[in-house]
C-alpha cells in the first residue's frame, strides 16, 4: 500500500495533470460554448479533439461537464466514452477546485461507470470544467488484493499461530499437568511414581530438577524411616532393659530390707546374748563367793566334826543350790550357742545376699556400658552399689570370724560346765555319804574341800572366760550396729538407685512415644 500511495498514485496524478492542461491548452473555447448551447457541430468537433486527446495520453476518457448550481451534467465526451450527455455526475472537492480556477485531482471513486480518478480543469469565463479520467480499477483490484491476501495472511497466521500456540501449549501443559500431578503425589507422601519428561527446555530442566528432588527426598525419607525403626527399636530395647532394672532394683531393695531387718535381728539376739553373758557372770560369781564360803564351812567342819551333821546338812543344800546353778549357767550356755549357731546362718544369708548384690551390680554395670552415654549415672549408682556390698561382706566377714571365736568359747565353756556340773554331782553324792556315813566325815570333807578348790578355779576361769565371751558380744554388738548402719545406707542408695531408674524408665518411655510419633509420621510417605 505504501508502494502504491507513493509512486503508483503519484503517476497517475502526473499523468492526468499533464493531460487535463494539455486538453485546455489545445480546446477551443468557442466549440465548447457552443457545444454547451447545444450546438451539434461544434459538440462533434469537441468529441473528435477529446477522442484524439484519449488516444495521445492513454486515458480512460475526457469529458466537458457543466458546473452550476451545485450540480454538474456532462455535457460531451469523447466517443469512446460511457458517459452520455446532459448526465448527471457527482460533484466532487476537485471539480468546485477546478471551478475557481485551479486544477484538481480526486481521490479514487467508484460510479455506474467504473472506478476512476480524475483531473478537473476549469475553462475560465464559464460554467465548464474539462474532466480528465483514468481507469484506476487496478489500483483498487491491486488495494483490494493486497488487503484480502493480508487478510488471508493474517487469518493463516493466526491458524498457524493459534494451531503452533496450541501444540506448544500442550507440549508445555502436558508436561506441566504431569509435573502438578506428580507434585500432588509427593505433596500426598506418594513418591513410589517416577516422573520422566524428556526434551532441553526449561519444563525438562524443571522436570529433572522435581525427580532429583524427589530421589533426594526419598533417599532422606527412608534414612529417616530406618532411623525411626532403630530408634523405635532401641527405645523398645532399653525400655526393657530399663524394666529388667527396676524390677532388679526392687528386688535389690526388698533385699536390702531383708538385710536391714536381719542385722535389727542380730543387734536384738546380741544385746539379749549380752545380757545373759551379764547374768551368766553374776551367777558365776555368786557360786565363786558360794564356794568360798563351802570353804570356811568345811574348814570350820574339820575343826569341829561333832557339828558335821549339821553342816553336812547345810552343805548338802548348799550343793544342791550349786548344783541347780551349774545347771542353768549349762542350760544358758547352750542357749548362746544356738544364738551363735543362729547368729552364723542370718551371717551366712547375709553373704549370701551381699553375693547377690555383687552380681546384680555387675549386671547392672555390663547394661550401663550397653547403655552407652544415657547409662553413665547408672553406672556410678552400680559401682557404689558394688562398693556398699563389698563393705557388707567384710563386715559379714569379720562377723563370722567373731562368731566362729564365740562359738569356740561357748563350746569350751559348755565343756567346762559339764566338768563342773560333773564335780558339783559328786560333791552332792560325798555330801550324801556324809550324812549317812558320819565316821567318814573328815575324809569327805577333806575331798569336799579338794572339790570345792577345784569348783572355785573352774569358776574363775569360767569367769574369765565369760568376760571374754561378753567382751566379744559387745564387739560383736558394735559390728552388728556397723553393719546395721551400712545396711540402712545401701537401702537408702537402693532407694535413691531406683528412683533413677524410675526417672530413666520415664525418659526411656517419653523417647519410645516420641519415636513411634516420628515414625507414624514418616510411614504416611510411600516410596
Amino acid at each position: 500500500m505504501n508502494t502504491i500511495n507513493s509512486y503508483v498514485l503519484p503517476q497517475i496524478d502526473k499523468l492526468l495533470g499533464v493531460a487535463s492542461e494539455d486538453v485546455y491548452k489545445g480546446l477551443n473555447s468557442t466549440h465548447a460554448q457552443q457545444a454547451l448551447n447545444k450546438g451539434a457541430q461544434a459538440t462533434t468537433n469537441v468529441q473528435f479533439y477529446l477522442q484524439e486527446k484519449v488516444k495521445q495520453h492513454g486515458v480512460e476518457t475526457i469529458f466537458l461537464a457543466n458546473l452550476k448550481e451545485g450540480k454538474a451534467t456532462v455535457i460531451t465526451a469523447d466517443k469512446a466514452s460511457t458517459l452520455q450527455a446532459d448526465e448527471n455526475i457527482a460533484v466532487t472537492p476537485a471539480m468546485e477546485q477546478a471551478s475557481k480556477g485551479k486544477t484538481g485531482l480526486s481521490e479514487i471513486y467508484s460510479d455506474s461507470h467504473g472506478i476512476h480518478k480524475t483531473a478537473y480543469k476549469g475553462v475560465p469565463g464559464s460554467t465548464m470544467v474539462i474532466g480528465v479520467s483514468s481507469d484506476v480499477a487496478f489500483v483498487d483490484e491491486k488495494i483490494n488484493s493486497v488487503i484480502w491476501t493480508s487478510v488471508w495472511i493474517t487469518l493463516l497466521a493466526l491458524i498457524l499461530g493459534v494451531t503452533a500456540a496450541y501444540f506448544m501449549s500442550k507440549r508445555i501443559t502436558r508436561p506441566l499437568s504431569r509435573l502438578a500431578a506428580y507434585s500432588n503425589k509427593m505433596a500426598g507422601g506418594d513418591f513410589t511414581q517416577e516422573l520422566v519428561i524428556k526434551g532441553n527446555d526449561e519444563v525438562s530442566q524443571l522436570s529433572e530438577s522435581f525427580r532429583s528432588m524427589s530421589h533426594k527426598l526419598k533417599d532422606m525419607i527412608g534414612q529417616v524411616l530406618d532411623t525411626s525403626s532403630n530408634v523405635v527399636q532401641d527405645a523398645n530395647d532399653m525400655k526393657t532393659r530399663l524394666e529388667v532394672l527396676n524390677d532388679m532394683a526392687a528386688r535389690s531393695a526388698v533385699s536390702v530390707n531383708e538385710i536391714s531387718k536381719g542385722s535389727t535381728t542380730i543387734a536384738s539376739v546380741t544385746m539379749e546374748n549380752s545380757r545373759a553373758m551379764d547374768e551368766i557372770n553374776i551367777g558365776i560369781q555368786h557360786i565363786a563367793s558360794a564356794a568360798g564360803e563351802v570353804t570356811e564351812q568345811i574348814s570350820e567342819a574339820s575343826a569341829e566334826a561333832i557339828g558335821g551333821n549339821e553342816i553336812a546338812q547345810t552343805a548338802v543344800q548348799q550343793m544342791r543350790q550349786v548344783e541347780q546353778a551349774s545347771v542353768k549357767s549349762l542350760e544358758q550356755f547352750r542357749l548362746m550357742n544356738e544364738r551363735s549357731q543362729m547368729i552364723g546362718g542370718v551371717v551366712q544369708g547375709i553373704t549370701e545376699i551381699t553375693k547377690q548384690i555383687q552380681m546384680l551390680s555387675l549386671n547392672a554395670s555390663i547394661e550401663a556400658a550397653r547403655a552407652g552415654e544415657h547409662g553413665r549415672g547408672f553406672a556410678v549408682v552400680a559401682g557404689e552399689v558394688r562398693k556398699l556390698s563389698e563393705q557388707s561382706k567384710e563386715s559379714n566377714e569379720q562377723i563370722r570370724e567373731f562368731l566362729l571365736s564365740l562359738q569356740e568359747d561357748m563350746n569350751h565353756s559348755v565343756a567346762e560346765m559339764n566338768l563342773v556340773n560333773q564335780e558339783v554331782a559328786s560333791g552332792v553324792g560325798k555330801v550324801a555319804e556324809a550324812g549317812n556315813a558320819f565316821n567318814q566325815l573328815l575324809i569327805l570333807i577333806q575331798s569336799i574341800n579338794q572339790s570345792v578348790q577345784s569348783v572355785s578355779a573352774a569358776t574363775q576361769q569360767i569367769s574369765a572366760g565369760t568376760e571374754e565371751v561378753s567382751a566379744s558380744v559387745e564387739e560383736t554388738s558394735q559390728i552388728t550396729a556397723m553393719s546395721r548402719a551400712s545396711a540402712d545406707t545401701l537401702a537408702g542408695n537402693s532407694s535413691r538407685q531406683q528412683e533413677e531408674l524410675e526417672g530413666h524408665a520415664v525418659t526411656a518411655q517419653h523417647l519410645h512415644e516420641q519415636a513411634v510419633k516420628l515414625q507414624e509420621a514418616v510411614r504416611q510417605f510411600k516410596i
